[in-house]
This record gives structure tokens, sequence and C-alpha cells, in this order.
């Protein structure tokens, strides 16, 4: 029942507040918010920073997908999130990883199936904590015994983009923990 008013000047700056749940609340939340350029018209803002950090989905019935606003882009290309703090991108070694998969059928005919490969370094990333998140059609999924990642959307039906550009576009999620002990400053590589 409390309330608590923080008035936020519009300078392009980012603001997050985090709150810590009163003892004894069932659960692993911990609620925050963010606000990114939020400036007067025609000021400069950064943005990013917000995805820089994990958010609240502590509770296992909370998925939060937040992306940031890139323009062009590479049809098929892998995000991971939290990006991490700074140009070293370094995030707690207790952090969960979540991938973003995104691809686009840009031949000319339409795609009946797609098989994707996410080679996972096993010594850095747990592939038994996997957790499969939201995907744009049917697929199956697996790791085999060398850390490979397969998602096979079969059948997709995945028209071409010269077709239908808005429905040549698909994309997989999922969520991995990473290994105890990675050392601060791991680098953590992933490509698809």
């Amino acid at each position: 029942g409390e309330t608590l008013k923080i008035d936020i000047p519009a300078t392009g700056a980012t603001y997050r507040l985090e709150a810590e749940q009163a003892e004894g609340h069932p659960g692993s939340s911990r609620p925050s918010v963010a606000v990114e350029g939020c400036r007067l018209s025609g000021q400069p803002f950064q943005v990013g920073i917000v995805t820089q950090s994990p958010f609240d989905e502590g509770d296992p019935f909370i998925a939060v997908d937040c992306q940031q606003n890139i323009g062009s882009w590479d049809p098929n290309d892998i995000q991971v999130f939290p990006k991490g703090q700074g140009t070293e991108h370094l995030v707690d070694a207790d952090t969960d990883l979540e991938y973003h998969i995104r691809f686009q059928n840009t031949g000319t005919d339409t795609a009946l199936r797609v098989l994707i490969r996410d080679t996972l370094p096993l010594n850095l990333l747990d592939p038994g904590s996997i957790a499969i998140g939201p995907a744009s059609h049917p697929m199956e999924w697996w790791v085999n015994e060398a850390g490979v990642l397969h998602f096979l959307f079969d059948p997709i039906a995945l028209v071409d983009s010269t077709a239908n550009e808005p429905e040549s576009h698909g994309f997989v999620h999922f969520k991995i923990r990473q290994r105890k002990g990675n050392a601060p400053g791991t680098v953590i590589n992933n490509r698809a």
C-alpha cells in the first residue's frame, strides 16, 4: 500500500529502480522498472542501457522479453540478454543467459525445413539447464554429446522474403545457466 513518487528530468538519461520484496514474501521476485530515452524533442539520448542488466524473472511464472530497437539488422542473428555492462559486456557469473536467434528466408522459394545449430561452450555453460522459450513455429530441439544445440523446424513452410516479407521471419528463444566457478572476466562466445 505504499507509494513513492519520483520526478525524473527529461535529459535523455536512463534510470533503473529495483525494489526488494518484504521479508517472508513467497518467491524470488525482485521488481524493477526502467526509463530510457525520456527527453525533450531534439535532444540526443543513449539506448541499450536497459538491456545491460537482468529483469525481474526470479519466479518461474514470469518471463520478460525486452530488446533494443536497432533499426537495420541482419535477418539471421543471435542476441544475448542481458548484454552486460560496458564495452566488455560484463555480467555476474550466476546470471542466466537468454539467447534469441532470428532467421529469415531470403531465398526465392518456400523453405520447407530449417535446422539451426548452436555450438555451446560446454566448459562455460550448462546444457542440462536449457529452458526453451517461445518460438515462431513448432519445432523440436536436442543437444548432442559435443554440446551442439539443434532446433529443427520441420515442416515449417517459411515463405521467401520476396513473396511475403513479414511472414518470411522466424525465431527461437532459450535460457541457459552458466557453469559454477566461471572466473570474473570469462568470455563466453556463442554463435548459431
